[in-house]
């Protein structure tokens, strides 16, 4: 091994690291520049801007958390505090103000404020009842789960720059790390009891918040819904061959497939496709190539055409 990278990954780190390694050549079509809002530009025809190499060490999150250890680690903090989403142009965030570093999460996400939205209302669905799982975990000591539940819980709060909920996790993970090997035949639960109302706190802000987003974000979709469209006569002939040139990028996970289906998406409003249209939209949005690869067969055939791809 050559180098590293911690997680959660920073964009920019990853390719400076990768940078350090890597043949000048390569470099010419390396880039995190090369991601822009939704769609990746095309470099290919001229070199991309390096980003400035750092030290991997320096983005540690707990810069001297290396060389401490037990309690005493857990009052470390992070080095930079959230950004105000109401100042980095993203006011509809605002409910995760100084509980999500929203402008890293963004950059992590290439821009796409859309995919971070619903990654956030994922993790509600999936992560509401975390801290009840930790707790019978912990009350039945089974300290193996309690581990495996606290540190899946950071690492999702790390990837989605929850830094409050990172932190919390943190210490609860450190405490049950002091905690004794004979532990499980005692009560857990009370030896961290702190840490898991910190971190239950910690989860329960992170839920509302989102939950806020949530009902705007869908307040704001009624709103911005175009009136049903009017069934019209189809171009086949266009709408066949746009057809298959998504398919084509969507078997290659080509992420400009969904560029190239919104300019489609008007010639097929209307034809009885629009709940497929709207599904392949948040399967584009999440990056399940496969899956929208499926709905666009099934638009295909409802539009009575049959395609190769």
């Amino acid at each position: 091994m050559n180098d590293y990278v911690t997680k959660p990954i920073d964009p920019e780190n990853l390719f400076a690291t990768m940078a350090r390694w890597l043949e000048h050549s390569k470099l010419e079509t390396l880039s995190p520049t090369s991601f822009v809002g939704d769609e990746i530009r095309d470099e290919s025809s001229k070199p991309c801007p390096r980003s400035p190499i750092r030290d991997v060490g320096d983005t540690h999150p707990f810069p001297d958390k290396r060389q401490a250890s037990g309690r005493e680690a857990r009052n470390w903090k992070t080095e930079t505090e959230p950004s105000r989403p109401s100042e980095s142009g993203h006011p509809d965030l605002k409910p995760l103000l100084g509980l999500v570093d929203v402008g890293m999460a963004l950059r992590r996400l290439g821009g796409n404020k859309g995919l971070f939205i619903q990654l956030l209302c994922d993790f509600v669905k999936d992560y509401a009842g975390a801290t009840d799982e930790i707790k019978a975990a912990l009350s039945c000591g089974d300290m193996a789960q309690v581990h495996s539940l606290v540190h899946t819980l950071k690492g999702i709060a790390g990837n989605l720059s929850a830094t409050v909920l990172q932190s919390a996790s943190q210490e609860l993970e450190a405490a049950i790390k002091e905690l004794p090997p004979d532990v499980g035949d005692t009560d857990p639960l009370s030896s961290v009891q702190e840490e898991i109302e910190n971190m239950e706190d910690a989860l329960g802000q992170l839920l509302k918040a989102v939950e806020e987003i949530k009902a705007v974000s869908e307040e704001a979709d009624e709103k911005a819904a175009p009136p049903p469209a009017e069934k019209t006569a189809l171009d086949v002939e266009k709408i066949e061959s746009e057809l298959i040139q998504i398919a084509s990028l969507l078997a290659k996970n080509r992420i400009e497939a969904e560029g190239r289906f919104e300019s489609l998406r008007p010639l097929i409003l209307g034809q009885n496709v629009d709940g497929d249209i709207a599904h392949i939209g948040k399967q584009m949005a999440m990056f399940d190539f496969k899956g929208a690869h499926g709905t666009l067969m099934k638009i295909a055939e409802a539009l009575g055409l049959e395609l190769d791809a």
